[in-house]
């Protein structure tokens, strides 16, 4: 009987010594890989006289209150595009800050 009891041990200790009797593991889910960024492009901006200005974003034509990558368009100038997303502001320019000496 001792002997019994030692080998049903034995072959739990391969797998978990703390597990016990008849344990088993859960499954795992698999983890879900985020969606990879999307870089947003200011290609133009049209600001007719006394109109509502337009943006052309990632070859979109947009308005304000428009959405893109889950961003909503607050406001169109003629400099650029403020987006709104989850608290937080962004602006998109049309030309980006670059200084070449």
């Amino acid at each position: 009987m001792v002997m019994m009891s030692l080998s049903v041990g034995s072959c739990m200790a391969s797998t978990d010594p703390t597990a016990p009797l008849g344990w088993r593991a859960p499954n795992v889910a698999k983890s879900v890989t985020a969606k990879p960024a999307v870089r947003l492009n200011v290609q133009s901006i049209v600001c007719p006289d006394k109109a509502e200005c337009h943006a052309i974003i990632n070859q979109r034509v947009l308005s304000v209150n428009d959405y893109i990558a889950g961003h909503r368009i607050q406001a169109i100038d003629q400099d650029g595009v403020w987006l709104f997303k989850q608290g937080r502001r962004l602006r998109l320019t049309l030309f980006p800050n670059v200084v070449i000496r």
